[in-house]
This record gives structure tokens, sequence and C-alpha cells, in this order.
């Protein structure tokens, strides 16, 4: 009844918890600023380091091999 009259919506904001967690809130809004949060995490956890060590004695093949993985990573 709250919600209807400030023309906002019920959210359940955590289902899990005990007891579950409901707001009064624009569900666009907060729906919209759930999803550019979770939008911005993801390439912080995509940069990581990757290398390819070689020793100076290496085969001509497993050189080869070698070297279409780093082409592959870049």
């Amino acid at each position: 009844r709250i919600a209807k009259e400030k023309k906002l919506d019920l959210v359940e904001v955590s289902p899990n918890a005990d007891p579950p967690v409901c707001k009064i809130l624009d569900y666009g809004k907060w729906r919209y600023e759930r999803d550019k949060q979770k939008k911005e995490s993801k390439p912080a956890k995509s940069m990581a380091l990757r290398e390819v060590k070689m020793r100076p004695k290496i085969g001509e093949h497993d050189f080869q091999v070698k070297k279409k993985q780093v082409e592959r990573l870049l």
C-alpha cells in the first residue's frame, strides 16, 4: 500500500537472507544499476596476465608450437 501511494515497487532484494530483505524502490532503476555493476565487474576478472616460457635450447618444433600459442593469445 505504501509503495502504491509513492508509485514505487516492493522489491525482494535478498531472498536467501533470514528473514528475506525487501525494499520499496523504483524497480526499473534498481535493475539498471544492478546490471551496470555486473558489467563493470566483468572486465576486471578477464584482465589476466598470460605468459609463455621458452628456454634458450628449445627445439624447432617446440618453438613453432609456442609461437602458435602466443599468436592465439594476442
